[in-house]
């Protein structure tokens, strides 16, 4: 999805402030199309998802989020949706209010292919993944899929978190669960 920046880029510069295309946008969905792997470079279609099919993932950030980056940001997720993106990594909405809004602008958003992801990490040790903030953080993003990430290496779970490997394991399960109950699809992103 890195090499897929040139036509992001083009893709949004090409479009005028009121959301409108200015025109172009042929160019910049058969460079994505190439770039990301489309029917261009071995047939495929890039139709499918995490369970069945190619996976495509970008993270953008939301830096500028004070000087109007968030509708960039929104419209950046369109293009990747044009291009046949099918998941977008968003931001990590428990990390601070700037990237809470805009999840809450995403919201508002429709995608013909794309589907917008939080990011977040498993719940902390002791706690019950209803209670924990970032759990509820996922939750209040209203994305429909949630990445999380987890300590899959025993190393990071005993070193880093400083829980044993059964705890690491039910902290990962839980949060799965937690998120899967309340309606969210998860990616699990294995640290």
């Amino acid at each position: 999805a890195a090499t897929a920046a040139p036509a992001v880029a083009e893709a949004v510069i090409e479009e005028s402030p009121d959301g409108g295309e200015t025109g172009g946008d042929d160019a910049a969905d058969a460079e994505g199309d190439d770039e990301l792997g489309g029917s261009a470079e071995g047939g495929e279609d890039n139709e499918g998802s995490a369970a069945g099919g190619p996976f495509d993932l970008v993270i953008f950030g939301n830096e500028s989020a004070d000087s109007g980056g968030f509708q960039v940001g929104v419209r950046v997720a369109h293009a990747l949706d044009r291009m046949g993106v099918h998941f977008i990594e968003a931001g990590f909405p428990a990390s601070n209010p700037k990237e809470a809004e805009l999840f809450e602008l995403l919201a508002d958003e429709d995608f013909e292919l794309a589907q917008i992801c939080a990011f977040g990490m498993t719940r902390r040790r002791g706690i019950e993944a209803a209670k924990d903030p970032g759990m509820r953080a996922l939750l209040q993003s209203e994305a429909p899929v949630c990445t999380i990430v987890g300590k899959t290496w025993d190393f990071h779970a005993t070193e880093v978190l400083r829980v044993d490997l059964e705890e690491n394991l039910a902290m990962i399960a839980d949060s799965v669960a937690y998120l899967a109950g309340e309606g969210r699809e998860v990616l699990y992103d294995a640290e």
